[in-house]
């Protein structure tokens, strides 16, 4: 890839912007485009996103909108020619509202888009008794006229178990979030998500996303632009894509919810009706770090964390024998480890503002460097002006691409499961 060509970091090009209406009818409104944000999020199944139009040939009648449209878009950041590296799609116009009157002849208003695969997860419901390998059932669903039919490509990460179950008038998605909760990989690892992103659908666990290489590096500093003698910018485009903008750390700990919610620890009470018999099993935390892959090195807590199992007690029923060559079909066995994991993940929450890229998608993983907020602090920076608590290695958990015709930024939502530093030793 090159970037070499750019007129500055964030440079775009909005190359179609078109809608075609129930009956056909198909009109550019690239010239109407004010501005378009595209959304995604790893724990959403579909990409959404707005387009504010300016109106002075009253698009409303001359379709009309009437919640029956299609929208194809394609955008670009400049030098990137692949097609993996543009954001593009036919999507569903799903609602129009805030429309301002500028005038008589003018007016703005703003149209809600959302992947055309969540018209059929909203009207289709299956009625079916599912048998098989979990990431074979998620395929079949994805790509089935009865459930997504989807053509677009999916990452799949093969699961290692086997499940059994009846889709009660479940839609599409239901049944897919139900297989994410409980497939296991060949890794016994039992983080599956199913979400969109701008390649395609995802089944894949946090296990393998946390495996991928750094695709980005970004630095929260001080550094201003170099300037020649003459007074002229000197453009370093790679560098200006790795800075931040702007930082807020939405959530650095929060010893309470992840007490709660079984981050640390939990116990397990399992049941059978049927051998009448029960058992219970405790899960830690650091007990099982080391067994699953991370972002960064060391977990998020000490050994000297105030932990007990009993902080989080969990009562579930085992089912055995309901299907014919089945066992139990519960997935009792890795629900402690699913909460615990699932919440290390979100344990870290960082906002960034970015120059944007086309080719920025959520599961990606990234590496951030901030500094000490420390006295004296100059760009000359050293390594212990680092701020290792707060900086290391990320994943892309949300991203909304801010696009105009002159600009492209992008507003990042950045989760992390481990620390750089080891907590044991002081945080050295």
């Amino acid at each position: 890839m090159s970037l070499m060509g750019l007129k500055f970091p964030g440079d775009v090009n909005i190359q179609e912007a078109r809608v075609r209406s129930s009956n056909g009818f198909v009109q550019d409104i690239l010239g109407q485009v004010i501005q378009v944000e595209v959304f995604e999020d790893i724990f959403s199944p579909f990409i959404t996103g707005t387009l504010v139009l300016s109106d002075a040939i009253d698009l409303v009648n001359f379709f009309p909108f009437i919640g029956e449209e299609y929208l194809s878009l394609k955008i670009a950041t400049p030098t990137m020619d692949s097609k993996n590296r543009i954001i593009e799609g036919d999507f569903y116009l799903y609602k129009m509202d805030q429309r301002l009157l500028l005038n008589d002849k003018n007016a703005l208003f703003v149209l809600h888009f959302i992947s055309k695969e969540a018209i059929a997860d909203l009207n289709f419901k299956i009625s079916k008794s599912f048998e098989g390998n979990c990431s074979d059932i998620a395929k079949e669903i994805i790509g089935t006229p009865r459930g997504l039919n989807s053509q677009k490509l999916v990452r799949y990460e093969q699961a290692a178990n086997k499940v059994r179950f009846v889709s009660n008038f479940w839609s599409p998605v239901a049944c897919l979030n139900y297989l994410a909760k409980v497939a296991v990989s060949d890794k016994n690892n039992s983080t599956y998500l199913f979400f969109e992103n701008r390649t395609g659908f995802n089944f894949v666990t946090l296990n393998e996303l946390y495996s991928a290489p750094v695709f980005q590096e970004f630095i929260f500093d001080n550094k201003t632009r170099a300037f020649t003698p003459q007074g002229t910018n000197i453009q370093d485009t790679d560098e200006g894509f790795k800075r931040v903008l702007q930082l807020n750390v939405d959530r650095s700990f929060d010893y309470m919810q992840r007490t709660r919610s079984g981050v640390y620890a939990s116990k397990m009470i399992t049941h059978d009706f049927v051998s009448k018999k029960y058992s219970v099993k405790n899960y830690n935390l650091l007990q099982d770090f080391s067994n699953h892959n991370h972002l960064n090195k060391f977990p998020i807590a000490s050994s000297r964390v105030p932990v007990a199992p009993n902080a989080l007690q969990i009562y579930e029923q085992k089912h055995f024998g309901v299907y014919t060559n089945y066992n139990d079909i519960t997935n009792t066995k890795y629900t402690q480890q699913r909460i615990s994991l699932t919440g290390q993940a979100e344990s870290f929450k960082i906002q960034i503002v970015v120059s944007g890229r086309t080719d920025y998608t959520v599961g990606m993983r990234v590496n951030l460097t901030t500094y000490k907020t420390a006295a004296g602090y100059t760009q000359e920076n050293t390594e212990d002006l680092i701020d290792k608590i707060h900086s290391g290695n990320y994943l892309v958990a949300a991203i909304n691409h801010t696009i105009d015709k002159e600009q492209h930024t992008c507003h990042m939502e950045l989760i992390k499961d481990s620390m750089m530093v080891d907590l044991d030793r002081g945080g050295r």
